[in-house]
């Protein structure tokens, strides 16, 4: 398994600072030492692929991918590669990390984006949203994400709370 590692420096102003400065200083220091990392993790899991794919594959190019992460935007680096005895191109890295083809968004971002979604307007989804990752994101953008996995999320959490009314109402316990 790989490993990746980081330092984060702080620059603390040195007739001292008040305690929103700092915290926002150390917030910005911990954001870039996550996309750091994020991009170091993606190199290690991309280069282990490729090892377990010596003489089945031949590389194309190097194509970006812009992902939409809680470290806010980070341009993913990742190796195009084609199979040499079927002719399909493919990432490996897309494998590994388990991507959907037109991805942009970390699940984590969609699982938030929809949580906020499914309770409150979009637009104002969408202004928390931006508070938490200070990226760009458009209402439209989450309306997109809420109709793929919305249905599917909100029918696994009314489920559940079904059968634990239904539970408590007969005295009987889901296990």
């Amino acid at each position: 398994m790989p490993t990746v590692e980081t330092t984060i420096t702080v620059s603390i102003p040195e007739g001292g600072a008040t305690l929103r400065e700092v915290e926002a200083e150390v917030a910005k220091g911990v954001q870039e030492a996550g996309r750091k990392l994020l991009l170091a993790a993606c190199q290690a899991l991309e280069a282990e692929a490729m090892a377990t794919l010596v003489g089945r594959v031949q590389r194309v190019k190097m194509r970006p991918l812009d992902m939409l992460t809680r470290f806010g935007w980070v341009r993913l680096g990742r190796q195009q590669v084609v199979e040499r005895r079927l002719g399909h191109y493919t990432y490996p890295l897309d494998k590994v990390l388990k991507l959907e083809p037109r991805q942009n968004a970390s699940p984590w971002v969609v699982a938030q984006a929809v949580a906020l979604a499914t309770r409150i307007p979009y637009r104002q989804a969408t202004r928390l949203l931006v508070e938490v990752l200070e990226a760009a994101v458009d209402h439209r953008t989450v309306y997109a994400w809420v109709r793929r996995p919305g249905p599917r999320w909100w029918k696994r959490r009314t489920k559940s709370r079904r059968r634990s009314l239904r539970c408590a109402q007969d005295r009987l316990w889901p296990w």
